[in-house]
């Protein structure tokens, strides 16, 4: 984890000197790293995004469209898995977002649910170290069992547990049930372990960028089940972050993607 974030935070230092918010403006097509993953931005302007993501063996082509009306920004977006060259539709929707100022926005997802979002969220948010506070009462080495490890997200409130007979627990704001119990070596336990870190690295970046208390708002929104759009992010953090844009718009779009790949390792426990 500690790799992916001085590999990402390398990008975010270059592209805040070099790049505009658009990915493409210096060159044709351009790839970043990402947690595992590798995204590949082969159009990307205020109007048109196309990019492709790479995952387990399978590449997902984005293609979304951006209308503007005054205060309102419409993204269209259409998901292609591709194979052997040919594009599969997969997934078809679309965000709105209302920009009520530089720092607040409404954003409706595809079900009709309206978000409010704030870059200026005034939540206390504080670097706590998640071993510390997941080691409750009760689970003293004097006991049957105790915590042997503990990670995740406290913002998110996406975390797990360890125990020294080998037994799990996941937890997850907004889910039901809130927590799951498991053990270590369950497949998708490990998979949920490692986009919860994936989670709260990411959020130390926020805290670069001066925007760390969004994470709470952009978490409410992603708990429908989709992701927002790179497009919207573009939208949202173009009007706020001054220095280093791009590097702020691919930290929250990770982090929007860790969050929900967490989500569906969660219910697959």
């Amino acid at each position: 984890m500690k790799k992916g974030f001085i590999h990402l935070m390398c990008i975010v230092l270059i592209f805040a000197v070099l790049t505009p918010l658009s990915a493409t403006a210096q060159q044709p097509e351009v790839s970043f790293k990402m947690e595992g993953e590798e995204i590949t931005f082969i159009k990307d302007t205020d109007e048109e995004s196309i990019y492709r993501i790479k995952e387990n063996g399978k590449t997902i082509e984005y293609h979304e469209k951006v209308k503007e009306n005054k205060n309102k920004t419409t993204i269209h977006v259409k998901v292609y898995e591709v194979q052997d060259g040919k594009k599969n539709l997969i997934d078809n929707f679309k965000n709105e977002l209302i920009t009520v100022s530089d720092t607040v926005f409404i954003f409706t997802d595809d079900t009709g649910n309206a978000h409010s979002l704030n870059l200026n969220n005034d939540k206390k948010f504080e670097k706590i170290d998640a071993d510390v506070i997941l080691r409750e009462p009760g689970f003293s080495t004097l006991g049957v069992r105790y915590v042997t490890k503990s990670g995740g997200s406290l913002v998110a409130d996406t975390r797990y547990r360890i125990f020294s007979d080998g037994s799990s627990e996941a937890i997850m704001a907004g889910e039901n049930p809130y927590y799951k119990n498991t053990r270590k070596k369950n497949s998708n336990f490990i998979d949920f372990t490692h986009y919860a870190d994936g989670l709260k690295s990411d959020e130390l970046d926020l805290i670069t960028f001066g925007i760390a208390g969004f994470a709470d708002d952009l978490i409410k929104a992603l708990r429908g089940g989709k992701l927002l759009s790179w497009s919207l992010i573009k939208k949202i953090v173009g009007t706020a972050v001054k220095v280093g844009p791009f590097g702020a718009a691919l930290t929250l779009f990770s982090y929007g993607k860790n969050y929900t790949k967490a989500q569906k390792a969660y219910r697959a426990i």
